[in-house]
Order: C-alpha cells, then structure tokens, then sequence
C-alpha cells in the first residue's frame, strides 16, 4: 500500500533536499489508520523513539489517538515526524505488532493538504525553511529543577 495526500514538487533542487532533510527538523504530518491491539504502552514507545526495525533505529514521534472504532482493532492516528526515513511509519507500527492500513500526508512544514481534492494540483508559494513554523524539536525539553 502506497502513501496517499500531500506531496510537493519542486523545480528547485537546493530548497528540495533541505525540506527532506532530518536536520532541518520539518514536521511531518500523517493521519494514520492502523489495525492491531494500540496500548497506551505502545504509544509511549513510539514517543520515546529507539525503535528499531532491521537495521534502522527511528527517532521520536509525536503520537495522538483521533478515533477509535468501537470494540474494533482499527485505530486512526495524528503522528508527527521530523526524521523522514523510507517507510518509517510503517516500520515503527510494524514493530510494535500493528499493521498500518492507510497512511495519509496532511501537512509537510507549513505547507497543508486542507481541503485540496485528490488529484488536484496547485501552485504554492516559496517559503524558506528559515521561515517555516511548522518545524523544530516536536518536544519541548524539560527544564531541570534547582537544588
């Protein structure tokens, strides 16, 4: 199963590689339907990041519960990345004994899928990832208490 939703085409080599780039820290957002037993266990995991697959160790991930089907397996999901590796995604819940069923890109930095049919194309504006808002750390790092 293929990736479907938002994806970005550019002309521009230079602003290309620095939008797929992990460095850059670009949020990555997907809606996520998964089939398998989620716990809560799970989740923390993924947050936690550490989670390998083969050869590959995945970084952290935000992870968020939009709707559960009832007494059913199928769960979809808001999860935020910055990584970006080749089917990270999948390879995470893959891991933890959950299948991903559809995996929808709604948002790439601060460019959003919204409302735009599938199939359709549009032109969008240049934004420099200096600029972009919907990048940085997906976790704000505790502040340590004084003695």
């Amino acid at each position: 199963m293929s990736t479907e939703g938002l994806i970005l085409l550019t002309n521009d080599g230079d602003f290309g590689r620095q939008m797929e780039l992990p460095k850059s820290n670009i949020h990555r957002v997907y809606r996520v339907r998964v089939h398998g037993h989620l716990s809560s266990y799970k989740l923390d995991r993924i947050r936690k990041g550490g989670i390998r697959h083969e050869s590959t160790v995945y970084g952290p991930m935000k992870v968020a519960i939009e709707r559960r089907h009832g007494k059913s397996t199928n769960t979809w999901i808001r999860v935020t990345s910055v990584e970006g590796k080749n089917r990270q995604i999948r390879n995470v819940f893959k891991s933890l004994g959950v299948s991903v069923t559809r995996l929808i890109r709604i948002s790439y930095g601060d460019y959003d899928l919204q409302t735009i049919p599938p199939g359709m194309a549009i032109e969008v504006p240049y934004k420099p990832i200096e600029a972009q808002k919907a990048r940085g750390p997906l976790f704000k790092k505790k502040k340590k208490e004084k003695p």
